[in-house]
């Protein structure tokens, strides 16, 4: 008998729930490992009032569905959505933006849900460069979005909203494919295997993909897209 193929996804149970029905529909079996974990930090009071000061010629950008939370609990506490543009990064801090801020929609959408896209379709829209930029997310956020930014002569002021950390645990067995969402997910993982070329890898995004590489790991593809139809397509191949 052939052996079903195992899938394990960077996620706790509840986010690879998805992720796991799209493996399971095409015959793999999938397991659930949390590879980080979110911590929120305390906003300053100068970046308290960076944001409560946000007008129509600044930009907001967003680059997770965490970063989007987190703005929603900090402005229930402190006020109204400001009157900035919204730039986020892809379909799911798309559908997380939705979900908190209804009739909301973005100024700028990354097409291919990179900080790199992103920062292109910012700056085909021909923004001011009177206005200020601000980053709300990660402690330590992917360089793409502001290093593309800074290069056009719109640097990123950077406000951290949270710290994402690595959860320690055993490894997935070794020739089993792992799905890890980020490079924080792929730096998780490589803490805790022996040997990262014995662990096969399907990036989510090109970003994931080139931190599997460079960490060693066996990349078996990568997800065009951080949607389950995506995975579905590729294990379909």
């Amino acid at each position: 008998m052939t052996e079903t193929p195992v899938l394990w996804i960077g996620r706790t149970q509840k986010g690879a729930a998805r992720w796991s029905a799209a493996a399971k529909n095409c015959g793999w079996q999938a397991h659930a490992l949390p590879l980080i974990q979110t911590e929120a930090l305390p906003i300053s009071p100068v970046d308290e009032a960076l944001l409560q000061g946000l007008v129509e010629q600044d930009t907001l950008f967003l680059t997770s569905a965490q970063a989007v939370t987190q703005l929603h609990e900090f402005i229930t506490l402190h006020g109204a959505m400001p009157s900035c543009a919204i730039a986020l990064v892809g379909p799911a801090t798309a559908r997380a933006a939705e979900m908190a801020f209804p009739g909301r929609q973005p100024d700028f959408l990354a097409p291919e849900n990179n900080g790199a896209s992103l920062a292109a379709s910012f700056l085909a829209g021909k923004p001011s460069r009177k206005g200020k930029h601000v980053f709300f997310g990660a402690k330590h956020p992917n360089p793409d979005l502001g290093d593309a930014l800074a290069s056009a002569g719109m640097p990123l002021i950077f406000v951290a909203a949270y710290h994402v950390l690595g959860i320690p645990g055993p490894p997935p067995p070794r020739g089993e494919l792992v799905l890890p969402f980020s490079p924080s997910g792929v730096a998780s993982l490589l803490d805790r295997v022996e040997q990262a070329s014995a662990h096969p890898v399907l990036a989510v995004g090109p970003t994931t993909a080139a931190a599997a590489e460079k960490s060693g790991f066996l990349l078996r593809g990568t997800l065009a897209s951080p949607e389950p139809s995506s995975l579905t397509a590729f294990l379909k191949q």
